[in-house]
């Protein structure tokens, strides 16, 4: 019998959306210890295909944010979709070349929709890369495809994708986009993005000390009894501890509070409403309109963090400078002050450099060190 049914029966009834629970709990609950790669390794927590427990957990309707500091995980809900069985994983090697890499990846699930009519995202994953260990980030891509209008999803577990008749597949736009894109410019001489280089940024986080429990402290606020955005209080504290934390320089912070409030979020904060983060950053002070982007952007992570990752001056300068360097994608500097657009350029950058196992909260985590190390700031 698998190890860990006892756990997945537990998820099963689990009635939460979003919740912490430690190691030892999930030691309890099978009877017996986790490996020593679970208390040390944020990668077996990963649904990758290789990590058999993360898997489970995944089929389960449940995505698994480790931290390892703290000797527990964060399980967040996959959407509103029912929970199903659990499904036999194998251990294969993970492919992270698309047979088809001339397109980027929306256009080519466009494609493959237009001309199958109804697909899986394992389908979907297998079409695409010849197997399914992407699934987990073609699903983050439906989903974001079916709250833009341009698919539709019916049924649950396993939910079936179809393109939306209106949905406009733009013919030639690789070579529209070759002719926009920035040509290679001479620029420091910085190592070019890698899963190695990126894992070795993701185990620097762990060990730094002040920035994790910073960290840990604001996510039991913002995902503990303050979690909700209908009451001013508790809007009021959780600005007052991300402008002290991250120094955002809100000289007054009611005004924000009380904005935030009359805007009633957090159904869109679930979605993952892109949107959103241009709308909390535009407060009216006295009839002056401010515009607090980075502070935004940051208390939309906290409460979701896998769909809202943060912006702030490094971030900026690393994508400014592999544009230059690489011409991963055109853009503008004035594109990633529209949040919609600086999330499709981290998602373009993502596929570029063939990081499409990384979900964006760890892309984050790994950009802001490397901006920090590489493009410090002169106060």
């Amino acid at each position: 019998m698998d190890k860990f049914v006892d756990f997945l029966d537990y998820l099963k009834r689990e009635q939460r959306d979003d919740f912490y629970i430690d190691l030892a709990e999930i030691e309890k609950i099978i009877g017996q210890p986790l490996s020593n790669s679970a208390y040390i390794h944020s990668a077996y927590w990963y649904a990758d295909g290789i990590h058999a427990f993360a898997m489970q957990i995944y089929e389960c309707g449940f995505k698994v944010s480790p931290d390892l500091r703290n000797k527990r995980i964060r399980l967040m809900r996959l959407g509103s979709v029912q929970k199903q069985p659990v499904i036999k994983v194998q251990r294969v090697e993970r492919n992270s070349e698309r047979l088809n890499p001339n397109l980027t990846q929306t256009e080519e699930i466009m494609m493959h929709l237009k001309e199958k009519g109804t697909m899986t995202h394992r389908e979907l994953s297998i079409a695409m890369y010849g197997d399914s260990n992407h699934m987990p980030n073609i699903n983050e891509m439906l989903q974001s495809l079916v709250r833009k209008g341009k698919v539709y999803r019916t049924g649950s577990r396993p939910s079936y994708y179809s393109l939306n008749p209106d949905a406009v597949i733009p013919e030639h736009k690789e070579e529209k986009r070759e002719a926009r894109k920035y040509q290679p410019r001479q620029t420091l001489n910085l190592p070019s993005p890698s899963p190695e280089i990126v894992e070795e940024y993701l185990s620097k986080w762990d060990s730094l000390e002040d920035y994790v429990a910073q960290e840990s402290a604001i996510d039991r606020l913002f995902l503990g009894e303050f979690n909700s955005n209908d009451n001013l209080e508790h809007i009021l504290i959780k600005c007052s501890v991300l402008n002290d934390f991250y120094s955002t320089n809100i000289f007054k912070i009611y005004p924000v509070a009380k904005h935030i409030l009359s805007l009633n979020i957090d159904e869109r904060l679930k979605a993952g409403d892109p949107t959103l983060v241009d709308e909390i950053a535009r407060v009216d002070f006295n009839g002056e309109e401010k515009f607090f982007y980075s502070f935004a952007s940051k208390y939309c992570s906290h409460h979701n963090p896998l769909e809202y990752p943060i912006y702030d001056s490094y971030v900026r300068k690393v994508l400014k400078h592999y544009r230059d360097a690489d011409g991963f994608y055109f853009f503008n500097e004035s594109d990633l002050k529209n949040y919609a657009k600086f999330k499709e350029i981290l998602i373009r950058f993502r596929e570029f450099y063939k990081l499409d196992k990384y979900n964006l909260k760890e892309l984050d985590k790994y950009l802001w060190q490397f901006g920090k190390e590489h493009f410090p700031n002169n106060y």
